[in-house]
């Protein structure tokens, strides 16, 4: 069934927090993971710990670090200058995110990380995950409180970054 499929499916979102890191545990988590999510900030720290430079810019780092973990799909998000995800069948995607005014961050990358799960899963292309995940978590970073009601017209009406 769709249920058990999914369920097989590991997600690892790394959420560095210090002094409560395990470089030998976070490695280890994320190799051949199905999804791993990092921030712009975690990435060159996974990369190092995999012994990558982490002198390349952000796109070589995502890709050499992807490569090296082989993992199914690498989420790299940058607050709130979007996202982008690399995929074994569709390669590297970004989107530049949404002009909003933030009002509370908090909840925000859950409840992108929530979205992008829910649109993978449905079998949404990459590209389409990726937008809905960006758009819904900066609706969430626009009210206050980490859980807020979502308006699904709300949501829609952001206006994507150029």
């Amino acid at each position: 069934t769709a249920a058990t499929a999914a369920a097989s499916k590991r997600v690892f979102d790394v959420n560095l927090r210090k002094p409560f890191i395990d470089q030998a545990l976070c490695v280890e988590h994320a190799r051949g993971c199905w999804l791993l999510k990092l921030n712009d900030e975690e990435l060159p720290v996974m990369a190092e710990w995999l012994g990558i430079e982490a002198t390349m810019d952000s796109r070589a780092l995502a890709e050499a670090t992807f490569a090296a973990l082989g993992c199914e799909i690498l989420c790299v998000t940058r607050g709130g200058d979007g996202a982008a995800i690399i995929t074994k069948d569709g390669g590297f995607i970004e989107h530049p995110g949404f002009a909003v005014d933030a009002v509370d961050t908090v909840g925000a990358g859950d409840s992108f990380l929530a979205t992008l799960l829910d649109k993978l899963l449905d079998g949404a292309p990459a590209a389409e995950a990726l937008e809905r995940a960006c758009r819904t978590g900066a609706f969430v970073a626009t009210r206050q409180g980490a859980t807020p009601r979502h308006d699904r017209a709300g949501i829609d009406t952001l206006v994507e970054k150029k």
